[in-house]
């Protein structure tokens, strides 16, 4: 089944992005991007078209197993423990209370494991803290464009943890837990598979 063709700004983002081009699809066009804003725009694009989360999760695996070109047409074993890795934090964050600021935490913790896990991090733990300080929060809002761009912003910065660890930037130890426990107001439970 081919894509629909995207939503007139998200078509004109993608135009912007072709200029500079890169070696990852942007979903539903011709174009290309670079990695960061190609996770960008695939997740807002992702969300947007009511995909589940693990969809981003397993194009973020693909950028950081495989590298480049297109994107896979059958999973391997180091797709799928990569996905698994994001999926066993999103499923174990419990969902924010009615009220809370609305936030990518969770998505960006669940693409941080991921990402972690399928580029081979030595310490998924301290992949995890950084992105919890790049997660974005902010006041509840009504908007889908906010919602999407968050969704595409947790692929980002599962991506960019990765790469900004390998180049000697760190957290504090337990950033990722205390990110969590700040966003659902309450502490979270942080069982050692996550890391």
């Amino acid at each position: 089944m081919a894509a629909s063709p995207p939503a007139a700004d998200l078509a004109a983002w993608a135009d912007g992005l072709a200029r500079s081009g890169g070696p990852f699809p942007l979903l539903g066009t011709a174009s290309r991007a670079e990695a960061y804003p190609a996770l960008l725009w695939n997740g807002t694009r992702l969300h947007r078209d009511g995909l589940p989360p693990r969809a981003g999760l397993l194009l973020l695996a693909h950028v950081v197993t495989e590298g480049a070109g297109d994107l896979p047409t059958a999973g391997g074993t180091a797709l799928e423990e990569a996905v698994d890795a994001g999926v066993r934090v999103l499923d174990g964050l419990p969902a924010d209370p009615p009220g809370a600021p609305a936030s990518a935490g969770s998505a960006v913790l669940a693409a941080a494991a991921t990402a972690a896990h399928g580029s081979g991090a030595p310490d998924p733990g301290a992949v995890l803290d950084l992105a919890g300080t790049l997660a974005v929060v902010g006041p509840s809002a009504p908007l889908t464009s906010g919602a999407d761009v968050r969704a595409g912003h947790a692929l980002a910065v599962g991506w960019l943890a990765v790469r900004l660890l390998a180049d000697g930037l760190v957290a504090p130890a337990g950033a990722a837990r205390a990110t969590a426990s700040t966003v659902l107001g309450a502490p979270v439970a942080w069982p050692e598979s996550w890391t």
